[in-house]
């Protein structure tokens, strides 16, 4: 089973479904192997996002936006989310299925940077 480093993640379309790794968070593209979608190439398209979530012990884009109460729920979900996948990442890693190849995604301890959150200096 290959194994790919991943520090951070991006959620281009959290409604559609659409997720991605990146070795570091300033790169410019997903790390391979990877798959298309309309604007560019990810990790999760659809349900696969919500098996993710299932996959890190968290909930689904549904049961987030029905718990959330407004409709500003994706920016939160994909923080939280991020925040627990990165958890994983650093403990045990996830593996995922990518075009028939099964990808043990890992990140060492303590450099997985979450989504959105920026650092001031």
């Amino acid at each position: 089973m290959r194994k790919v480093v991943v520090r951070y993640m991006i959620f281009p379309s959290i409604e559609q479904g659409v997720s991605g790794f990146y070795e570091h968070e300033n790169d410019k593209r997903c790390i391979e192997p990877s798959k298309p979608y309309k604007s560019g190439v990810c990790h999760t398209v659809g349900e696969e996002l919500d098996e993710l979530a299932g996959k890190v012990g968290f909930i689904t884009r549904e049961e987030f936006a029905s718990k959330f109460n407004s409709q500003y729920w994706k920016n939160a979900y994909g923080q939280e989310l991020s925040t627990i996948v990165g958890k994983a990442l650093e403990s045990k890693g996830i593996v995922m299925n990518i075009n028939g190849e099964d990808v043990l995604f890992q990140c060492p301890e303590n450099e997985f940077v979450t989504w959105q959150v920026r650092k001031h200096k």
